[in-house]
């Protein structure tokens, strides 16, 4: 079978329209489940400055080295703070490009304003006011 340049067209259109009406479907159901959400991270991140560290330097994509060097951790310990927010959590994706692991924040963490929520905003303080984290 061969699609025509407009067939393609609409079709791609359609494949847009369908992927806007999902996330906009997503951030709906994430501002219904907000307070879920919000308890399901105390439950994760407990009373860890690093996770919580991990997600606030996430808002924008930042390669695994780069994360060790802003959380001031050792290599070999990262994975402990990445872990229990990676995979069915979803509140942090790991990806890999050119080699490198990078990791970035998932929206619904953006849309439930973490940053600026007790206790996770005491925990990113008493991490920024450790000497070797201050920014």
């Amino acid at each position: 079978m061969v699609i025509g340049r407009d067939s393609w067209e609409k079709l791609q259109n359609d494949v847009e329209m369908i992927k806007t009406r999902v996330s906009s479907l997503d951030r709906i159901a994430v501002l219904q489940n907000r307070q879920l959400i919000i308890d399901d991270l105390k439950e994760v991140i407990r009373k860890s400055t690093y996770r919580a560290a991990v997600l606030y330097l996430t808002k924008d994509e930042i390669s695994r080295q780069e994360l060790i060097r802003a959380l001031g951790t050792d290599p070999t310990n990262i994975s402990k703070f990445t872990t229990p927010l990676l995979g069915n959590k979803g509140y942090l994706n790991e990806f890999r490009r050119g080699g490198s692991v990078y990791y970035k924040r998932d929206e619904k963490i953006d849309l439930i304003d973490f940053d600026n929520i007790e206790p996770f905003k005491s925990l990113i303080q008493q991490w920024k006011s450790k000497p070797e984290n201050s920014q």
